[in-house]
């Protein structure tokens, strides 16, 4: 049912703009933790997970985390 839903309301570009404002979040001035939880919440909502490896997404996430 739920799939069903998304299908007739949810545009078919809404997960692919999602995913492209994931890969442009990147840690700049927030702290690391503050990085984490808004790079989580778009994993969750893009439903990423199933689509990338978890080592992609690890290594994108990575790139976009300032280490000192």
């Amino acid at each position: 049912m739920k799939d069903e839903l998304k299908g007739k309301y949810v545009p078919s570009y809404y997960y692919n703009h999602l995913l492209d404002k994931w890969r442009r979040i990147t840690q700049g001035n927030k702290f690391a933790m503050e990085y984490v939880t808004e790079s989580d919440e778009f994993l969750t909502r893009c439903n990423i997970i199933g689509i990338e490896s978890d080592i992609q997404v690890f290594f994108e996430f990575r790139a976009r985390l300032i280490v000192d």
